[in-house]
C-alpha cells in the first residue's frame, strides 16, 4: 500500500467511526421514553428525586444543573385534563421534593440524600403513570398525546404504576 492509500483509508474510517456515533446519538435521542401522569395535587414546580422500592431511601436524584434547560427549568409540559409529560425521567417510586425546581437550580451542589429525604413533600404523589411509547413514535408529541387524552385512549397503554391492592 502507498502512502494515499493509507491516506485515504484513513479517512474513510474515520468518517464511518464519526457517522455510527452521531446515528446512535440521534436514535437514542429518538427512543426516550413517555410517561404520562397525573398527581393528587399540582407538584409541577417540584424536583423529582426516585425512591428505593420500599420507600426508605433516594436512588437518584438530579444535579442542580439537570433541573435547567438553557433558559428555563424542565418542568413537565402541562397536556389536557390534568396530564402531564414527564421530562426528568419519573417512574412508580419517585416523590417530590419539598424545593422548587429554582430553589433546586440556584444550589452549587446537590444536597445528601439523607437531607433530600427529610425533605419529601409527597412519596406517593401518583394517581396515574402511563408509558406511552418513545419519541420516534409521534410527529408532533404535545398534540398527539393531548388527542390521546381527549379520546379516553390512555388507559390502551401500559400502566407504570403496581396495581392497587383491594
Amino acid at each position: 500500500m502507498n502512502l494515499l492509500q493509507i491516506f485515504t483509508s484513513g479517512i474513510l474510517l474515520l468518517l464511518l467511526v464519526s457517522c455510527s456515533k452521531q446515528a446512535t446519538m440521534t436514535h437514542s435521542a429518538s427512543t426516550a421514553p413517555i410517561i404520562v401522569y397525573r398527581t393528587k395535587a399540582d407538584y409541577t414546580q417540584y424536583v423529582p428525586v426516585r425512591l428505593s422500592q420500599d420507600g426508605s431511601r433516594i436512588v437518584a436524584y438530579p444535579a442542580p444543573s439537570d433541573v435547567r434547560k438553557s433558559d428555563d427549568y424542565r418542568y413537565p409540559v402541562k397536556l389536557k385534563k390534568g396530564y402531564y409529560w414527564d421530562r426528568q425521567g419519573v417512574g412508580a417510586t419517585t416523590a417530590f421534593l419539598s424545593i422548587t425546581y429554582a430553589e433546586y437550580a440556584a444550589l452549587e451542589t446537590a444536597p445528601d440524600p439523607e437531607t433530600l429525604l427529610a425533605s419529601i413533600l409527597d412519596s406517593s404523589p401518583f394517581l396515574e403513570m402511563y408509558h406511552v411509547g418513545k419519541t420516534r413514535d409521534y410527529q408532533q408529541v404535545e398534540s398527539e398525546l393531548n388527542e390521546i387524552i381527549a379520546q379516553n385512549r390512555l388507559n390502551q397503554f401500559p400502566s407504570v404504576l403496581p396495581e392497587k391492592k383491594k
